[in-house]
């Protein structure tokens, strides 16, 4: 399962307490995690985000690619996708 999280938080507080869980699982980097993981680790992570959402203007998004849609991804100036099981930073 390969996933690319993004968050845009309002409040400092708020996003300093959701770059730490984030930081939990793997290194963030400038308002978005990419991590191909399992269900169980990636349920662990959404329920630890969502306790941090308190205002209507805050938000994460989790965009789930598929094997075909991971492989059109098009990447510059970067490394490659990574294919192993961990948490990668974009």
């Amino acid at each position: 399962m390969f996933v690319l999280i993004t968050y845009d938080i309002t409040d400092d507080r708020r996003r300093t307490r959701v770059m730490r869980q984030l930081k939990n699982f793997g290194q963030r980097s400038s308002k978005r995690l990419r991590m191909r993981t399992d269900r169980q680790q990636y349920a662990l992570l959404r329920s630890r985000l969502t306790v941090e959402l308190q205002e209507r203007t805050d938000s994460i998004r989790y965009y789930i690619l598929c094997r075909a849609c991971k492989g059109a991804v098009e990447v510059a100036n970067s490394p490659p996708v990574a294919t192993s099981p961990g948490w990668y930073v974009t």
